[in-house]
C-alpha cells in the first residue's frame, strides 16, 4: 500500500507523462488537486515541493504551479519515480541508457585506473556468478570501488547518480547477452598483460 505522499507522487507523475498535463501548463489549485487525489492540503504541499526538488514542477507563489519538460527540466533522482509509476518508451530508454551510461563509464575508470592499481582491480574480478543478478551484484560493486579509486570528480558523480537508477534499472536490462559481453570485456582486463594497453 501507498503512503499518501507516494501516492500523490504517482498521481500527478502519472498525470503530467500521460499528457493531461504537458509542459507549461498549469497544475490546478492546491484546493482543487487535494479534492481531485483525495488528499489534504498540507500533504499536497509537502509532495509538490518534493516534486519540484527534482524537476517535475515549478511552485510560482502567488501563481499557478507550473509543469516542466521532463526530459529537459528533471533531476536524474525524478527519472527511478518516471520508471515506477510509467511503463513506456521512455521509461525503457532510460533504464537502458542508465545500464549503458554505467558500463561505459567502468570502462573509462578501468582504463585509468589499471594502470595505477592492477592488482587490486584485478582482485576485483575473483568472484564466482551464477545468473544476471549476480552479475549485477558484481558490476555495481565494481563501479563503487572504481570511483573510490578516480580522481575525476565528475566520474565520481555522474557514478553516484547513476547507480541508484542502474540498481533500480538492472534487472529489467541487463539480459545474459548482455552479462555475457559484458564477462567478455572483464575478463580481457582481468588476463591483460600488464604491459600491454586494455
Amino acid at each position: 500500500m501507498d503512503t499518501v505522499s507516494e501516492h500523490i507522487e504517482h498521481y500527478i507523475i502519472s498525470a503530467i507523462s500521460s499528457n493531461k498535463y504537458e509542459a507549461g501548463d498549469n497544475l490546478p489549485s492546491e484546493r482543487v488537486l487535494a479534492a481531485q487525489i483525495n488528499v489534504n492540503r498540507c500533504s499536497l504541499r509537502t509532495s509538490l515541493k518534493a516534486l519540484e526538488k527534482d524537476g517535475w514542477i515549478r511552485i510560482n507563489h502567488g501563481q499557478p504551479t507550473q509543469v516542466m519538460g521532463f526530459l529537459e527540466n528533471c533531476q536524474i533522482s525524478a527519472a527511478s519515480q518516471r520508471i515506477k509509476y510509467i511503463d513506456d518508451g521512455i521509461s525503457s530508454s532510460i533504464m537502458g541508457g542508465a545500464c549503458e551510461a554505467v558500463f561505459d563509464i567502468i570502462q573509462i575508470l578501468l582504463k585509468q585506473e589499471f594502470k595505477k592499481d592492477s592488482q587490486n582491480i584485478i582482485d576485483l574480478f575473483n568472484v564466482e556468478l551464477s545468473g544476471v543478478k549476480d552479475f549485477i551484484e558484481f558490476e555495481t560493486h565494481l563501479a563503487n570501488e572504481l570511483i573510490k579509486l578516480t580522481s575525476n570528480n565528475v566520474y565520481l558523480l555522474l557514478m553516484n547518480q547513476l547507480l541508484p537508477l542502474y540498481k533500480f534499472s538492472a534487472e529489467r536490462c541487463i539480459d545474459l547477452a548482455k552479462v555475457e559481453e559484458r564477462l567478455k570485456f572483464y575478463m580481457s582486463v582481468k588476463y591483460a598483460n600488464l604491459s600491454d594497453p586494455i
